[in-house]
Parts: C-alpha cells; structure tokens; sequence
C-alpha cells in the first residue's frame, strides 16, 4: 500500500514541474535496513514523544525515502495551533495555497489532500516572513475533477482563521453555519474588509463560483505575509 503512495508521491512530484508554493521533489532512496537505522530512530521518537500515537509493532525491512527541500518551520497547522498565525497570514496562506492549486489544475492534476498538516513552512530568502508551500503529492491523481480539492482548501483556511483542527469538512445547511462562525470569530479578531474578504473566498470556492486563480490575485490578499512566530 505505502509503496504506491511513495510511488506515486515522487511521480507527481517529479512531473508537474516546480512552483514557489509547492515543496520540491529532490531524490528518492532505498534504504535496506538490515542494521536497525532507521527501525531505532523510530522507536526512539515514539518513546521521546516526538511522534504521536502508538508505535508499530512491525517495521519493514526496506525503505523509500523521498528527499524534499528543507521546510524548517513546520506546518500552517502547527503555527495556528500555538496561537502564532493571525488573520493577515491565513490569507498570504490561502493565496500562495491557491497559486500552488491552480497550478496543479492546469496541469490537470488534483491535489486530493489539502489540509493544514499539509502545508509546510519556510523561511523566505530575506529572512523576514515565512513561505507556505503545499506538500504531500501521495494523493494526487491526473484528473479535473476539482470539488474535492475546492472543499478542502475551504475548510483548511477556516479551520486556520478559527484554530479548529482539521477533521470533516462541513456540507449542505452546515456551510452556512460554518461560515457564520468564522464571520463572528472576523469580528473579535478586528479582522475588518480581510475577515469579510475571506468569508466571501471560502462561501466561493464551497459554492464553485471562486476559482484558485482568482483567490490567487484578490485585491484584499496581495502584498500579506506569515509573519515570524
């Protein structure tokens, strides 16, 4: 199973070309582990809690590993978790995710898998904001049907604004409510015409009347940034 999904992973990676939003494929290795390497740095963060769950009680004997740049300050997600991401960088978000997506789309690819988790963050070359790049290609399939992709870009930029994990994305009467929300968390944020601007983005591309490139070039998201926590 996981040797498709690492497969298809590089394929994709490799194959729709580079762009300043998502991360970049560099090398994939077969790492036969017949001394433990990697077995052991396994178990050891799961023991340290580095990584979260239960650890596996089987571990293979060979494993491909994709090499991708260096994204040195985690996701979206783990900044809005700290309370380190505030409205203006949910949207410098929202608009580099858009450019990553519509890319993709032109390439007639869709992402399947948008979420916080899945977009990481780097130090711009000034040094003086972060980047969000969109990873994670294990998912991706030639393909234009886009819903998918539109409701999961929606629903990660209101699980961001809102500090809400990442579960199921609301539908039919729930939107409604969904966006309701995030207008009253705007408005005890002060978030003023870029909370109402967003609110309008997300209700768009739930209804399928806002595309990625135009999300890409709003008026409200041009020249916003991920500030450094």
């Amino acid at each position: 199973r996981w040797v498709r999904v690492a497969a298809s992973e590089w394929a994709h990676g490799g194959e729709v070309g580079q762009h300043p939003h998502i991360v970049k494929h560099l090398q994939v290795l077969v790492h036969n582990d017949t001394k433990g390497e990697v077995r052991n740095c396994i178990q050891t963060a799961f023991a340290s809690s580095s990584l979260p769950g239960k650890a596996p009680e089987l571990y293979p004997a060979v494993y491909y590993a994709i090499v991708l740049e260096l994204m040195e300050n985690g996701t979206a997600w783990r900044l809005a978790e700290e309370g380190l991401l505030n409205v203006e960088g949910c949207g410098a978000i929202a608009r580099q995710v858009a450019s990553a997506l519509a890319f993709l789309h032109r390439r007639k690819r869709t992402h399947n898998d948008v979420k916080p988790e899945n977009i990481l963050l780097q130090r711009s070359q000034g040094g003086g904001h972060l980047v969000a790049k969109l990873s994670d290609m294990g998912l991706v399939a030639h393909s234009v049907e886009r819903g998918r992709d539109f409701d999961m870009f929606g629903y990660s930029v209101w699980c961001l604004i809102l500090r809400r994990r990442f579960t199921n994305c609301p539908s039919g009467d729930a939107r409604e409510a969904a966006l309701a929300k995030l207008g009253c968390a705007a408005a005890v944020q002060r978030a003023g015409s870029l909370g109402a601007a967003l609110v309008h983005m997300i209700s768009g591309v739930w209804q399928g009347t806002t595309g990625f490139c135009e999300v890409e070039h709003m008026e409200e998201l041009q020249g916003l940034e991920v500030a450094l926590p």
